[in-house]
């Protein structure tokens, strides 16, 4: 049996599947994902500008693109090479 549990502005924050596994979810005032926790450990962080657009991305292997508020610049940096997976978190 699936277990789902939802904030109380409709925001799905956690889903467990029926062999265990599950992912946790937080999100912003506007109803962006800023955080994502799974059962592995695997987690990561985002942040979004005024318009809602992701600005930030960054998770547990190292994998940082985007720039903070208050950066003036572009960074990507990805520590473990071994974790080029060929997607971009900014995309829609």
């Amino acid at each position: 049996m699936k277990y789902k549990k939802y904030d109380d502005k409709g925001n799905l924050t956690y889903f467990e599947m029926p062999r265990g596994f599950w992912y946790k979810w937080e999100y912003d005032d506007r109803g962006n994902k800023i955080r994502q926790e799974d059962k592995n450990g695997f987690w990561w962080v985002a942040e979004y500008d005024e318009d809602n657009h992701q600005t930030y991305y960054e998770d547990m292997h190292g994998c940082i693109i985007g720039f903070r508020k208050g950066q003036d610049h572009i960074k990507v940096v990805n520590k473990n090479q071994n974790n080029a997976q060929g997607w971009s978190p900014f995309a829609k």
